[in-house]
Order: structure tokens, then C-alpha cells, then sequence
């Protein structure tokens, strides 16, 4: 990992007098992060789902706010999907690289995870290394600022300024080299994956729980997201923890031809969900389904 991050900055000293390339990406990519703006968390629930094997139903994911940590808060994601893999950890740290097909999920753009920005400036990510480890000894890494950027390259001050000024630093992984306990608790609870955004201002911190809030609200988020039985928002303030527990489940009706009819419950609503799927030459991707829904309140 920090040989693939001195690479890049290599590639950055031998281009950026001819042509700083990397400032003008940075720019690009932060500038369609600004575009993604109060999403942090919607993204990072997609994202989370996209991490479920499509046929599963069943997945779960927790989102928690905890305004107790650190000097502004942090917030978790976690989810029972697959492991970070290879292609994952280069989607995460190339610009606008997505290692997702369009149908495969519903984010391919390599933007989403990217706009946890708005919340931290140094996420974190813990994964398992296989199906059915308790410990997150997989990928664990964060990304590099200008103070790790100076460790990195051996006590060179000017470069690390330079690189952290032209280079994004999302694009910088470091390897995180131990596990806080918060974090060790959700592998005992079987989740797979855990990102953890330490907030980095009171502003972040008000934004967190206003996306946290906006997560129950009405339609419910989960409406879509087909391959999550359970969501768990959860804030955690002054030792209390206030917790709510959304249940997804779906019942297959009727199947005529391309159209598929069935009925969502998420928490105490159900909703008649007409699933179409268009079929399209071989030589592009398929079109992922058209979903319409029709509300019945219980």
C-alpha cells in the first residue's frame, strides 16, 4: 500500500513541471464531491448495499452517529456484505474509478465514497480478510495528510506541502495499523466492513445527524434497496443511545413476462413495487430494472 502511494507521487514529480495534471484532476474531483452535497450518508448506505450479493435479501447495515468520540463526533457505517477486495481498494483510491457495472448495483461512478469529505478528511476503512472472520484482518487503511505525507517521505517538508496541495489525497492510501475497540465490536457483531469518519468540524458534526435524520424520513430509504433486510440508525450522546431498527422484506406476487409484481414492507408500510426489466443487445450493458412503486399503509 504505501509503495503503490510513492508511486503516484513519483508520477506527480516527473510530470508536474510540464504539465501539473493532478492539480487540475484534484480540482475536478472535488469540485463533483460539491455536487454530492447533504448525500454522504445516502451514498455511503448504496454503497453498502451494492456490497451484498444481489440474491440476498438479507443484508444488514448500521449507521451510527457518536457525538462522544473525538473532539466533534464520528460516525460509522458498517455492513454484512462482501470484504474490501483488490478491485474494491483501487476503485476506492483512483479518481472517478468504479469497479462496479452498471447493473450490478446502484453507484458506478467512483464518486460516492468520495463524499464522505464533507463530513471527515480522513476516513477510515476496516475489513475482514474472508467470509466468517470476527477480526477486521483485512484491508485497513486510511489516507495520507501532509503530516503523514512527511513521514512518508522520509522528512522531505517541501514535497509533502507540494503533494498536498496538487495531489488528492484520496488517492494517497496509508495502511492503518491497529483496530480501535469501537471498531472490533462490529466484527463481533458480523459485520464485514466498517468506515469510520471521524468528523472534523461542529459544521460536519450538525450535518451527520441531519443526514442520520433524514434516513427515516418518509419515503423510506430502504424502498430501493433490495438487497437490505435491516437498517440500524443509531446516536449515541452523553452515554445514551437512541436506536432505530428499519426491516426490509419482499414478496414475489406475480412474475408476467418481463414484469415482475411484488410487495415491500419496510418497517410498517407496504408498497406494491412493478419491476421491469428491458432487455438490450449483448454489446451494452443491460439496462437495470425500472421500479414503480404503489403505497399501502398497514
Amino acid at each position: 500500500m504505501r509503495a503503490k502511494t510513492l508511486d503516484r507521487i513519483a508520477s506527480y514529480q516527473e510530470s508536474k513541471d510540464r504539465w501539473n495534471l493532478f492539480r487540475s484532476l484534484k480540482n475536478l474531483i472535488e469540485q463533483a464531491v460539491r455536487d454530492y452535497e447533504h448525500r454522504a450518508l445516502v451514498e455511503l448506505l448504496q454503497n453498502a448495499h451494492d456490497a451484498h450479493d444481489a440474491d440476498d435479501p438479507g443484508g444488514r447495515v448500521l449507521i451510527r452517529l457518536d457525538h462522544d468520540e473525538g473532539p466533534h463526533g464520528a460516525v460509522y457505517v458498517a455492513n454484512t456484505g462482501r470484504p474490501v477486495s483488490g478491485s474494491n481498494f483501487d476503485a476506492m483510491t483512483y479518481i472517478a474509478q468504479s469497479d462496479k457495472r452498471p447493473e450490478e448495483g446502484i453507484g458506478n461512478k467512483g464518486i460516492g465514497f468520495k463524499s464522505v469529505l464533507q463530513l471527515t478528511g480522513a476516513p477510515q476503512v476496516y475489513s475482514v480478510a474472508g467470509a466468517g472472520s470476527r477480526v477486521f484482518d483485512g484491508y485497513r487503511f486510511t489516507f495520507a495528510d501532509e503530516t503523514s505525507l512527511k513521514d512518508l517521505l522520509g522528512g522531505d517538508v517541501t514535497l509533502a506541502a507540494e503533494v498536498a496541495a496538487d495531489v488528492f489525497h484520496l488517492c494517497l492510501p496509508v495502511p492503518l495499523d491497529g483496530v480501535p475497540d469501537a471498531v472490533n465490536g462490529f466484527a463481533a457483531d458480523g459485520y464485514v466492513t466498517v468506515l469510520r469518519l471521524p468528523l472534523k468540524s461542529e459544521e460536519a458534526r450538525a450535518e451527520a445527524a441531519e443526514q442520520l435524520t433524514a434516513l427515516s424520513a418518509d419515503p423510506p430509504v430502504l424502498l430501493f434497496l433490495r438487497r437490505i433486510g435491516s437498517l440500524t440508525i443509531e446516536e449515541r450522546q452523553d452515554g445514551e443511545v437512541a436506536r432505530r431498527t428499519l426491516v426490509r422484506t419482499e414478496r414475489v406476487d406475480a412474475v408476467l413476462d418481463r414484469l415482475t409484481v411484488s410487495t415491500a414492507r419496510v418497517a410498517t408500510t407496504c408498497f406494491i413495487l412493478r419491476v421491469r426489466t428491458t432487455p438490450v443487445p449483448a454489446i451494452s450493458h443491460r439496462r437495470a430494472p425500472s421500479v414503480q412503486p404503489t403505497r399501502h399503509e398497514t
